[in-house]
């Protein structure tokens, strides 16, 4: 009714899905659960499932606004405004590329949790002082320079185990300093 009276208007429409085929309420959960998503928190062989950060809420707000910022651009260009008309579902698909991706190529269904369909090692490990270290070998050469520093080969399973054993004998702060520049490693952080 308003839009014919002001055609600069922007309208943001954001459904919970534009394109599935079943009624769903627009919330996270349900959201991060319909998407997939959920399918991969967990530990190979035990399915955990649902997050509990809403995850899918700021996503769907930040294409939300994207899109309001192109038509806005857009708006200033030829001076009408637009009705944008958004899934959050589908927002949130974007952000599934890797797992995506292996479902597209093969069918398959990447790895729970902490592993990765590409790269090794790629796990949280635990430190000898409690805390957890994340490490991730994104290619053949860093996972000869880890393999050389520890000592093993480069087959995943016996590197993954040799950076296991040492990132528990050593405190975080030494296992940082030791991988520094050989794997991507970062501490895990608590929120506070």
């Amino acid at each position: 009714d308003i839009a014919p009276r002001n055609e600069m208007l922007i309208w943001l429409s954001m459904a919970t899905s534009r394109c599935s085929a079943q009624e769903m309420r627009g919330y996270a959960p349900t959201i991060s659960s319909y998407s997939g998503l959920e399918s991969a928190i967990g530990y190979p062989g035990d399915f955990t499932g649902m997050m509990t950060l809403g995850l899918c809420d700021p996503v769907a707000g930040s294409w939300g606004m994207l899109a309001v910022l192109a038509a806005w651009r857009e708006r200033a260009r030829t001076g009408r405004g637009h009705l944008l008309q958004l899934g959050q579902l589908e927002g949130f698909l974007a952000m599934l590329g890797e797992q995506m991706e292996q479902a597209q190529r093969d069918g398959g269904t990447p790895p729970a949790a902490n592993r990765h369909p590409y790269f090794f090692p790629y796990d949280t490990y635990p430190a000898a002082d409690g805390r957890y270290v994340a490490v991730a070998a994104l290619d053949a050469g860093q996972r000869e320079a880890l393999a050389r520093l520890l000592g093993t080969s480069t087959e995943p399973e016996v590197l993954d185990q040799a950076l296991r054993s040492f990132v528990a004998s050593a405190r975080t702060t030494e296992v940082l300093a030791a991988l520094d520049g050989v794997v991507a490693c970062e501490p895990v952080l608590a929120y506070a």
